[in-house]
């Protein structure tokens, strides 16, 4: 009976490897509430861990999750919720312990063999530290991380990694190497993943900030109907938001037709808080460029977007909301709320990476990235509309 059971466990093992891998996350989520699954408890926390869900997470220590795995995996819950300062913990306390297991000493792991997990902690240490705004500490974590999964074969890292640089250059206007990070990262999807309209959104994000707004269009709307074919509603509302800050920005000849983004945002209460957000604030914005005279209208799209984000955790989105809630009305409390919030974040101590190992592209290495806080102009009153419109390439939209 035991040899079977160790060769249940290897069989689950395996399957639920191939889904995680491909991004196709159903088929594990059903699986962790199945009877199969409460009959094999370590295996169960390991699926858990993997789709960051607290799932199993009480049985942590029952099951005997190693600690480096389990700050890991608090991590990535912490990160999914927005309370990127406990990510931050987490993810750190992960490569400390990482670090001591490694060597006697306490010496990096970059000295001896890494193994997956070194790699996937970077990755999580890479986007918190663009969370916070040290962008050049987080190119570090995230090139070593690549690095790590490159070499391990750990293939969702290496695309996850790959789109997280993406979104790094795109934030700090190094757009053509951030186009060519998330042009690698979606070439690298396995057949048949399920990531595929999420990674379209951030393509599409890429090719606005080229100035190819008919090709960001076209890629939106294949990202949109992909994901509502493929049940996958936060990509699909992703795609809406996308496409409504797009039209901002379009040439009147494509742009979308306001009652084309009203007809297919008809459920917009339906949407995940951050996509819900991001639709309110262009909306805004759409209004005040199309019809200067619905101040009202404005300001109760701008006020419901700062809410937005206040219960995503997101200080610096609801900062950026708040502020255009200022400029047009001189109501100050929502920026002021969520800079407070945000400087606890700006505030986190950045951790220098090791080395990548091995030879990657230089011009991703090298390329320029604010040394000082990213995110400092959020904590000033734009002097004019065009300062306030400059600070959308902060966001990664």
């Amino acid at each position: 009976m035991g040899n079977q059971l160790d060769w249940q466990l290897l069989d689950g093992i395996a399957a639920h490897g191939q889904h995680l891998q491909r991004g196709l996350h159903k088929h594990s989520h059903a699986w962790l509430s199945t009877p199969q699954a409460s009959q094999q408890p370590l295996l169960s926390s390991w699926v858990a861990s993997q789709l960051h869900t607290t799932d199993h997470l009480e049985d942590s220590a029952s099951t005997q999750v190693p600690e480096p795995q389990l700050h890991h995996w608090k991590g990535w819950i912490c990160h999914d919720s927005g309370h990127f300062a406990e990510a931050h913990s987490h993810f750190s306390q992960a490569w400390a312990l990482l670090c001591n297991q490694a060597e006697p000493t306490g010496s990096s792991p970059s000295t001896s063999p890494p193994s997956a997990i070194h790699g996937q902690v970077a990755l999580g240490l890479g986007r918190t530290h663009i969370r916070s705004g040290h962008w050049h500490h987080a190119r570090g974590w995230l090139l070593y991380g690549l690095s790590v999964a490159r070499r391990t074969g750990d293939e969702a890292t290496v695309f996850k990694s790959y789109g997280a640089l993406g979104e790094l250059f795109i934030r700090a206007s190094a757009v053509p190497q951030g186009f060519a990070c998330l042009n690698l990262a979606y070439r690298l999807l396995p057949a048949g993943s399920g990531q595929r309209a999420r990674q379209l959104n951030y393509l599409a994000t890429a090719l606005a900030r080229l100035e190819e707004p008919l090709r960001a269009q076209s890629v939106l709307m294949t990202s949109y109907h992909m994901s509502k074919d493929g049940g996958d509603s936060i990509s699909q509302w992703h795609a809406l938001a996308r496409l409504q800050h797009l039209s901002l920005k379009c040439p009147p000849d494509i742009r979308p037709s306001p009652n084309s983004l009203d007809e297919l945002a008809h459920a917009i209460e339906l949407a995940p808080a951050v996509a819900r957000g991001y639709w309110r604030l262009a909306k805004a914005r759409a209004c005040l460029a199309t019809d200067p005279g619905t101040t009202n209208s404005m300001a109760d799209l701008l006020t419901a977007a700062c809410a937005d984000f206040q219960s995503a955790n997101l200080p610096m989105e609801q900062a950026w909301a708040g502020l255009w809630l200022h400029h047009h009305t001189a109501h100050p409390h929502p920026w002021q709320q969520a800079v407070a919030h945000a400087q606890v974040l700006m505030n986190l101590t950045p951790t220098e990476s090791p080395r990548p190992i091995g030879v990657l592209d230089n011009s991703f290495e090298h390329t320029p990235l604010p040394t000082q806080q990213a995110f400092q102009p959020l904590l000033q009153l734009p002097t004019s509309l065009a300062a306030l419109e400059q600070l959308d390439e902060l966001f990664f939209l």
